[in-house]
């Protein structure tokens, strides 16, 4: 289980309850929207946002007998800049997309790629003791 904030993921972080996702996505951000006591929200506070169905069509065709149909994911990073995440939000047994789409993708990667680099760069180095 992992959470998002703010492109960032914390792998195993601990939820109180399991959300009860709507099988909807909130029209702002594209996260998966959940029921609260309150009304339908999405993890970034979304609430009362137009729900977009999750499809499940096959924009470019159905490519074997196993194809799911379209995928939504999110690509982030870990709060330490350590890890590059891909959520896809349930399992995935394989991902097949066409060139454009390839290109986002690797786009989306080297931004989260240049974001840890730069943050591991511009962090104060432990310098430790001297010997004397």
């Amino acid at each position: 289980m992992s959470t998002e904030k703010d492109g960032l993921f914390e792998p195993n972080a601990r939820q109180e309850t399991e959300p009860n996702y709507t099988g909807t996505i909130c029209s702002i951000c594209g996260a998966k929207q959940f029921n609260t006591p309150a009304g339908v929200t999405c993890g970034n506070g979304h609430g009362g946002a137009e729900p977009a169905k999750i499809t499940d069509q096959y924009p470019e065709g159905k490519l074997n007998e196993t194809d799911e149909g379209a995928l939504q994911f999110k690509i982030g990073h870990t709060p330490d800049y350590q890890r590059i995440i891909i959520d896809f939000g349930k399992p995935v047994a394989w991902v097949g997309m066409g060139v454009k789409d390839a290109e986002n993708v690797a786009r989306g990667l080297m931004q989260h790629i240049k974001q840890c680099k730069r943050a591991r760069n511009t962090r104060p180095k432990y310098k430790g003791s001297k010997r004397r």
